[in-house]
């Protein structure tokens, strides 16, 4: 050919993409941990404020109606338990507090089931922690590229 020529081949390619893949897996713990911190403090804002993840107030409590205070939050055992595992893939958040279940999804407990709790979920997502989560991957993403 004559002329002008830029030739291209795949291989001018494979460097940087061998150290991008190397920095990823070598930092992804690190980007799954600020899921998991986001989401829980999504999670525990939602206690604060007495609300679903969409925010939608709870509907308060009986004994948070006689006594004061903030409904599910007595001992705030509950509240305290939530928490988050990550590692290089995921990032996992909730509570093994037994009765989470009941307050979250609602339905009947007690003896012969004769109380009826309704749903007071706190965990959740929404299309504004997705986008949240979307924005710390491209801060992640970009800080990767950038260093």
């Amino acid at each position: 050919m004559t002329g002008v020529l830029l030739k291209v081949n795949q291989a001018d390619f494979d460097h940087a993409e061998r150290v991008l893949s190397r920095a990823i897996n070598g930092n992804s713990r690190a980007f799954m941990d600020q899921v998991g911190d986001h989401v829980l403090a999504e999670t525990l804002q939602n206690f604060m404020q007495e609300q679903t993840p969409g925010g939608k107030p709870w509907q308060t409590s009986e004994r948070a109606k006689k006594e004061g205070g903030k409904t599910l939050q007595d001992s705030r055992r509950l509240f305290q338990s939530y928490t988050y595992q990550a590692n290089a893939t995921m990032a996992e958040i909730g509570t093994n507090t037994i009765y989470a279940a009941i307050h979250h999804h609602g339905g009947k407990t007690g003896r012969n089931h004769a109380t009826t709790l309704p749903a007071r979920p706190a965990l959740g997502m929404t299309p504004e922690i997705q986008g949240d989560l979307q924005q710390l991957h491209t801060d992640w993403m970009g800080g990767l590229l950038s260093g």
